[in-house]
């Protein structure tokens, strides 16, 4: 009985991540769209899913990377957050530029 209620308890979970990774995705690009291109809801998060469905292994890597930096930032009673918070803004943001905006060749020149 306790092995079933474990069983049925790791399925929950394994639910819970896979659901929050997939609105995680619909809408991580999605505030940025809107803040800064001025997008409707429903287009920008269009393109935010498009975005990371193109981009899902770099995503992951990323989400995966910059989780385990927030943990360790909070270790220290919550003082690296001083500095991780700005440095994953800044790369969010970076990711962002990235990918929705692509730099002419006349701006190489």
């Amino acid at each position: 009985m306790v092995l079933l209620i474990f069983f049925i308890f790791i399925l929950i979970y394994i639910a819970i991540i896979f659901f929050s990774i997939l609105g995680l995705a619909y809408t991580w690009f999605a505030p940025a769209l809107i803040v800064i291109n001025g997008l409707k809801f429903s287009d920008a998060i269009s393109m935010s899913f498009n975005a990371v469905k193109k981009n899902l292994l770099g995503g992951f890597i990323f989400f995966l990377l910059m989780n385990m930096i927030i943990t360790l930032s909070i270790i220290p009673l919550g003082l690296g957050l001083f500095i991780t918070i700005p440095i994953y803004l800044a790369a969010y943001y970076t990711s962002y530029r990235s990918i929705f905006y692509v730099e002419s060749k006349e701006s190489e020149n």
